[in-house]
């Protein structure tokens, strides 16, 4: 299945860079920009599956383009790009509907990760920067990035309840528990759900 891309970024160079890194059959490159307003100008008019836009751009910044994308009401799945963001700032991407924050200074394996990721519905969050958000406003973080259902079998589990109890108390199916525990796990980058129960306990929960 292939991808449909908007991507948008100040610098020439790295613009160029993208463009060779997404090549066909896989990903279909719909427009480029050079500033957040064309680049949001861009996606209303082609409707990709996924934006990839830097942080710092003229004219809009890559988070004024995301709260222009969900007050419009876009389907379009965004990813930022970063130099450097404070945690702040992540949380306040993924509160505008950021799915994936990448630092720039990674390798282009993880940004064809984080895409792939990310057109197949899911979020990624480069680790160090996830960890640096949980560690300094735990509650803040995971508020932002788990859905209210998510955050209710995140207690649930806390609680002690396995799947099946959950589903009971939810009034949702069992199968429903467990899909909902693989998006969180992901989102948490916790791999069981003793360190789910752990993080969410240190974080108040």
């Amino acid at each position: 299945m292939t991808t449909s891309l908007v991507l948008a970024d100040d610098h020439p160079v790295v613009l160029e860079g993208l463009q060779g890194l997404f090549r066909p059959p896989d990903f279909n490159i719909l427009a480029v920009a050079h500033d957040g307003e064309a680049c949001l100008k861009a996606v209303l008019t082609h409707d990709p599956d996924v934006l990839v836009v830097d942080h710092q751009m003229p004219r809009m910044t890559g988070l004024e383009v995301l709260a222009s994308l969900r007050e419009q009401g876009a389907r379009t799945r965004p990813i930022v790009l970063t130099g450097t963001l404070e945690e702040s700032r992540v949380m306040e991407a993924i509160r505008l509907g950021a799915r994936g924050i990448v630092p720039k200074d990674l390798a282009a394996r993880h940004l064809l990760q984080c895409v792939n990721t990310v057109a197949a519905g899911g979020t990624w969050i480069e680790h160090d920067l996830l960890r640096a958000a949980l560690e300094t406003r735990p509650q803040e973080a995971l508020m932002a990035l788990l859905t209210p259902r998510e955050r209710e079998i995140v207690r649930q589990v806390v609680a002690g309840n396995r799947n099946k109890e959950i589903a009971r108390l939810m009034r949702i199916g069992e199968g429903t528990v467990k899909m909902h525990l693989h998006n969180i796990y992901a989102k948490l980058n916790v791999g069981s759900r003793t360190e789910l129960a752990v993080l969410a306990q240190k974080l108040g929960y």
